[in-house]
């Protein structure tokens, strides 16, 4: 959630990174 405005398509990726490293 810190270049979500930038580029919205790393907001999925942004999403999925902190799942993942929730997961973690």
């Amino acid at each position: 959630m810190r270049n979500t405005q930038v580029r919205p398509q790393g907001f999925i990726t942004d999403s999925v990174s902190t799942r993942h490293k929730n997961r973690d």
